[in-house]
């Protein structure tokens, strides 16, 4: 399962320079969330809890889900994305895809069955390969393997797909 962490932070001490805060594991419920606000000294006189809070810092098993995070986000944001994140099986799928682009983060767990990763193929030769030998694009005889240029073919093919090489691999927005 995806961790998704941010340190909670009492706006009010910060202002008058403390720093004090909670790292808080999403999703959170309301009871925990004041649970957390007690522990950290957010409420006002009246002894009721309001939005004085921000975040300090937020990381998350994957890399760049959190890049639509902001110190201010909600702790809805949060939970909202700890939530997505759950439904996801594939960590190395929902990094490759992000860093694929296009989308923003939650579009990319919504629609994370439209994305292949192909952990085997790391560059425009292993691209060719894989469609022209592997995938049977074409009816090749094995004596015309050797002068079939599998780089130039991956390099257009790359070209021609919504897909890019990344750190796991191959991956490509098939739907």
């Amino acid at each position: 399962m995806i961790e998704l962490r941010g340190y909670l932070t009492n706006l009010e001490k910060y202002n008058e320079g403390e720093l004090i805060g909670e790292w808080v594991t999403f999703p959170i419920d309301e009871d925990e969330q004041d649970e957390i606000f007690k522990r950290i000294g957010i409420k006002n006189e009246y002894g009721e809890y309001f939005l004085e809070y921000f975040f300090t810092d937020y990381e998350c098993d994957v890399p760049s889900v959190c890049d639509d995070l902001a110190e201010y986000s909600s702790i809805d944001n949060f939970n909202d994305l700890a939530e997505a994140l759950e439904s996801v099986d594939d960590e190395d799928l929902l990094a490759a895809a992000i860093e694929l682009g296009g989308y923003d983060v939650m579009d990319i767990i919504e629609n994370i069955d439209d994305y292949s990763l192909r952990t085997d193929i790391n560059n425009d030769y292993d691209l060719g390969y894989e469609y022209i030998v592997e995938g049977c694009a074409l009816d090749t005889p094995d004596y015309l393997e050797n002068y079939i240029d599998y780089e130039a073919f991956g390099r257009d093919l790359r070209m021609d797909l919504y897909g890019a090489f990344t750190d796991w691999g191959w991956v490509e927005r098939v739907g």
